[in-house]
């Protein structure tokens, strides 16, 4: 497996999935902490620009473990995200990101 990703790193510069990203067809909610220390929010931006139907929500006093510290702010983010109708989101912005298939 190490070597499988050594590979990855050396052929695709580390890209595992971005290239995939335009093709997610679901909607998604992208969620991070603002005070995260490992993970900069550069990283969910791009998640959230390069997947049509998402949304991304920043918790500002969040850090990587937001799911556990800031638990009851990301249970109520991810409720009303389950609860929202799939065409609020869906149709929300317009995609421009595609890569060609060529």
């Amino acid at each position: 497996m190490l070597e499988g990703l050594r590979r990855v790193e050396r052929e695709e510069g580390g890209d595992l999935y971005c290239g995939h990203l335009p093709f997610v067809k679901c909607k998604t909610l992208v969620v991070s902490g603002g005070q995260d220390k490992f993970v900069p929010s550069f990283h969910s931006e791009y998640l959230s620009e390069r997947i049509m139907h998402s949304r991304l929500e920043v918790v500002p006093e969040g850090g990587n473990d937001l799911v556990l510290s800031e638990a009851e702010r990301f249970n109520t983010l991810l409720e009303s995200f389950l609860q929202e109708p799939d065409d609020k989101l869906t149709q929300s912005r317009e995609f421009v990101a595609v890569p060609s298939k060529a």
